[in-house]
């Protein structure tokens, strides 16, 4: 069984961090199984989690790139 591996990035800056995820590729395995907000209350714990102020999934549209913010909540 291979791992399901997340394109993540961690951005820093003026007291505030958010995950930045590589959504233009279908989310893999235990990833793909869970909704968006759910995903983003997991990435954003700061104990088990990579910990975040926020998520944001980054997508491709027919215009160029596009965005899903969520708080480290879920909330949109």
């Amino acid at each position: 069984m291979s791992a399901a591996h997340l394109p993540v990035t961690k951005f820093v800056a003026t007291g505030n961090d958010f995950i930045f995820v590589d959504a233009r590729l279908p989310l893999e395995g235990a990833f793909a199984r869970v909704s968006r907000d759910e995903l983003s209350r997991k990435l954003s714990d700061r104990h088990q989690g990579v910990g975040a102020d926020g998520v944001v999934f980054v997508m491709q549209d027919t215009q160029g790139l596009k965005w899903d913010f969520f708080n480290n909540d879920g909330s949109p």
